[in-house]
């Protein structure tokens, strides 16, 4: 069998073999399009990579070959980066800096994750019932969250942590507490926004249940913007998380976490500047990583911004 180009037979196998290349080249376009995208933008590449080193460092800590972030040697306490063998010094009872800042990373992030799914879960399902439905149920639920804002953020998570007790489970709590108004606010402006388009009529003139339209229709309309206050939100979560640590609230010795560290390094800060720095550094990095993403996953998501280069 032959296939005729330009009045010259050639055989099938030949054609197909010319049209390899063109569907390569249509799959990796895509591909040269983000990467250019990504290029354009600079700032969101570098808090990606950022980003993703120290998840991926904080994951892989169990397996690298670092000291027990909770062994002291108070013959070495306060040693400086690179001497006697540690990559980032030790602090005040001589524990290895570089193993206890992997693992506070993984203390850190699980729960300022763990908070800001729950948050979510709890305020996102406040926030799509009071914008979808209007009207009393909407002004109930308003009023319920509009008494949870009245109280200032941060004495509420204190007051709730003092409450329960310190410890990281209670911090948790406290903090995704705190944060369901938020995400119950965030989340009732978005569906306001779509709850009376076309397509949410369109469903509603079919006979589609309630529920099918808030989880099949609203809720993926609104999924872009809540992506975006969710990246945004975690990295709030990692300082909420650092600060309750560093008062005492939360992660209890000798659980390694960048709130603790801190605690323990700011009476050092004269003699042994590393100690406190290192960890200030470590919430610095991940939460302006965090920012980045989340202004580059709006530039993306959003249809008026997709197009912008910065």
């Amino acid at each position: 069998m032959s296939t005729s180009i330009r009045g010259y037979d050639m055989p099938e196998v030949a054609a197909s073999s010319l049209a390899m290349p063109a569907v390569t080249a249509a799959r990796a376009a895509p591909v040269r399009t983000q990467t250019r995208w990504l290029v354009a933008r600079p700032l969101l590449t570098a808090g990606l990579v950022l980003v993703l080193i120290i998840v991926v460092l904080a994951a892989i800590a169990p397996l690298l070959p670092l000291r027990d972030p909770n062994v002291t040697a108070p013959a070495r306490r306060l040693t400086g980066p690179g001497v006697s063998g540690y990559v980032l010094g030790s602090d005040q009872l001589g524990r290895d800096l570089l193993s206890r800042l992997l693992w506070g990373a993984r203390v850190s992030i699980i729960v300022a994750v763990v908070a800001a799914a729950v948050a979510f879960v709890f305020g996102g399902t406040i926030g799509l019932i009071a914008g979808y439905y209007g009207s009393l149920i909407d002004n109930v639920l308003m009023r319920l969250i509009d008494i949870l804002m009245a109280f200032p953020y941060v004495l509420l998570a204190i007051a709730l942590v003092a409450a329960l007790g310190p410890g990281l489970l209670n911090a948790l709590i406290a903090i995704a507490i705190v944060n369901i108004s938020f995400y119950a606010r965030g989340v009732r402006a978005a569906v306001l926004v779509v709850r009376r388009l076309a397509f949410i009529e369109a469903a509603r003139a079919l006979g589609a249940s309630d529920a099918h339209i808030l989880l099949r229709e609203v809720l993926p309309s609104i999924a872009a913007p809540l992506l975006v206050f969710v990246t945004l939100n975690i990295g709030a979560l990692v300082v909420e998380t650092a600060g309750l640590s560093f008062i005492g609230l939360g992660a209890q010795p000798p659980t390694a976490d960048w709130g603790t560290m801190l605690a323990d390094g700011r009476q050092f800060m004269m003699t042994a500047p590393h100690v406190a720095a290192i960890p200030g550094v470590a919430v610095l990095a991940l939460v302006w990583g965090l920012n980045m993403v989340g202004d580059g996953l709006r530039d993306m998501l959003d249809p008026t911004l997709a197009h912008t280069v910065r």
